[in-house]
């Protein structure tokens, strides 16, 4: 069988197709906050929140190395800011900034993040590292 190699500039190119590349095709674009009752990175069922100026937040590129790439999104104190709080216990990587129904978007990846209550005089701000090995 013959050797085969992804270039480091393939690995680059395809980690900013997949994510910072047009979100008219589906690209993983965009940050969704998981609530209280969310349990997707275990395996259950990703419950975002909703309500209170929520939406979906845009990812940017901070950085890139050979074969990853940084991307963070904000939800600053006009984005979920309930006076009384409301709990995110979890994030998801997506493709519509939007929820878009019923089974139409698609979720890149979940991650735990530490809980905290989200109002309108806290800021949060995710970051995250993709790797193509």
């Amino acid at each position: 069988m013959a050797n085969k190699l992804i270039t480091p500039e393939g690995k680059r190119k395809l980690l900013k197709l997949g994510f910072l590349g047009n979100s008219d095709v589906g690209n993983f674009n965009y940050l969704a906050l998981g609530g209280e009752n969310s349990a997707a990175a275990v395996g259950g069922t990703f419950q975002e929140i909703d309500g209170s100026n929520y939406e979906r937040q845009t990812l940017v590129m901070q950085s890139e190395g050979e074969q990853s790439i940084t991307i963070s999104a904000i939800f600053d104190e006009n984005v979920a800011n309930p006076s009384e709080g409301v709990l995110i216990k979890e994030i998801g990587i997506v493709d519509h900034q939007y929820p878009a129904g019923e089974g139409e978007d698609t979720f890149f990846a979940f991650a735990e993040v530490p809980p905290i209550s989200k109002t309108n005089n806290i800021s949060l701000k995710y970051t995250i590292i993709i790797n193509i090995e």
